[in-house]
């Protein structure tokens, strides 16, 4: 049994076809993963760091179409492979900016911020981020969600 959305949050369901930014997500970091089979996991000392690092981030901007001025494209990414699926996630997070976020929607802001936005850098992104965190501290949410976009905005969230 599905436990009921609050009032704001009820009419948000997103139609069948803009279902997909949980798959586009999942397929986008998967395409962006840099362990070699053997190596150990390592602990890196800057953000993000989970599912993306900043390492990987010049390949996931690439492959979603977006270039930042100060990188250069990784070497054998295709220029905007994953154009289609960004945009998916790129108008949902529009969404979540506008109406605020579901359970599970924070993903989406802050995967937004990490390939459009500059990292250290507050963007419309982050402050929903920011907002979205802040509520889901007072009702006491324990949601995978909240936890990545903590790690995936951490340099740009106000202290």
């Amino acid at each position: 049994m599905q436990a009921a959305l609050p009032p704001r949050m009820q009419d948000r369901r997103l139609p069948p076809s803009e279902s997909m930014p949980s798959i586009a997500l999942l397929a986008i970091a998967i395409l962006t993963s840099t362990t070699a089979v053997g190596e150990g996991p390592t602990i890196v000392p800057d953000h993000p760091r989970l599912l993306i690092r900043r390492a990987g981030l010049p390949g996931l901007r690439t492959r979603c179409g977006v270039m930042a001025y100060r990188e250069m494209p990784e070497p054998g990414a295709r220029f905007a492979s994953e154009a289609a699926a960004f945009n998916r996630v790129r108008r949902a997070a529009d969404r979540v900016v506008d109406l605020g976020a579901a359970p599970g929607e924070l993903y989406l802001p802050a995967l937004a911020h990490l390939v459009l936005g500059e990292i250290g850098q507050r963007d419309r992104y982050v402050e929903r981020v920011e907002i979205e965190l802040r509520e889901a501290i007072r009702q006491g949410w324990h949601r995978d969600d909240v936890i990545f976009a903590l790690d995936w905005c951490w340099d740009a969230l106000s202290e």
